[in-house]
């Protein structure tokens, strides 16, 4: 997911002269995009990042065969207390308090929600923002970040992260001793099968969101159904549905 790697895939897709693209999250969109303007084939993917729309954005000639298939990163942020505010006026969360503790990966895809949250939080003005603790991928113990949570008594906790096995082993160590009727919420790494196989029982009770995804109506579960038959296995509830869509806007 490196900035070379990326490049170095794209630049072997336009050496096959492909007629497009398609691909799903990469870290670094921006040279991602760079790599294919010579080539103009229509490239769809879900880098999930505001900074590339903003690039996008700036030079529409230059990246007119780029299309981002989902919505930024921006949108787990401040979307977070219209979510609280309709959790607890229906009903579903008591919370103990108004407190939201942001833990946050310092990549620019998660400070980029980190900000958005804050932002909106104090805007909506309802929640507050108790504290924000950092975090630095690898997480190799959830200890220290335990111990803080419980400390600040947060009546929501957003763990701001992304790496399946990492939020597995965040979940395992916090129901081994949680802070009592607090929500939790995980966004994005819980979609990935790695996620889900890891964690086991050990996932239930969190919750978490994705800007694209496999929804679980009427259309989502039949498409649910097919795909598991195909592909056997843990099925990942972001990309799966998206590849699809892709390929039926390509079609």
């Amino acid at each position: 997911l490196s900035p070379e790697s990326c490049k170095a895939a794209v630049g072997r897709l336009v050496d096959a002269k492909v007629h497009a693209i398609a691909s799903a999250f990469t870290i670094a969109p921006i040279p991602t995009a760079e790599a294919s303007v010579k080539y103009k084939a229509p490239f769809l993917w879900g880098p999930t990042q505001r900074a590339y729309t903003e690039v996008v954005a700036s030079d529409p000639e230059k990246y007119s065969h780029c299309f981002q298939v989902d919505p930024s990163e921006v949108h787990y942020g401040y979307t977070l207390p219209i979510f609280l505010k309709d959790m607890r006026d229906s009903g579903a969360w008591k919370p103990t308090n108004n407190k939201v503790h942001i833990v946050q990966e310092q990549i620019a895809y998660c400070q980029a929600i980190s900000k958005a949250a804050q932002a909106s939080i104090k805007k909506q003005g309802e929640f507050e923002v108790a504290a924000i603790t950092d975090i630095q991928f690898p997480v190799q113990d959830w200890g220290p970040v335990l111990q803080e949570i419980k400390r600040v008594g947060a009546g929501m906790v957003m763990i701001d992260h992304w790496v399946a096995a990492e939020y597995a082993a965040f979940c395992k160590q916090f129901v081994a001793d949680p802070l009592p009727n607090s929500l939790v919420y995980l966004q994005y790494g819980p979609s990935q099968p790695e996620f889900l196989d890891l964690a086991g029982s050990a996932a239930n009770g969190f919750v978490w969101s994705s800007v694209l995804g496999v929804y679980a109506d009427e259309m989502g579960n039949a498409f649910r159904d097919k795909y598991k038959k195909r592909f056997p296995g843990t099925m990942g509830l972001t990309y799966t549905g998206s590849a699809y869509d892709t390929l039926m806007i390509l079609k």
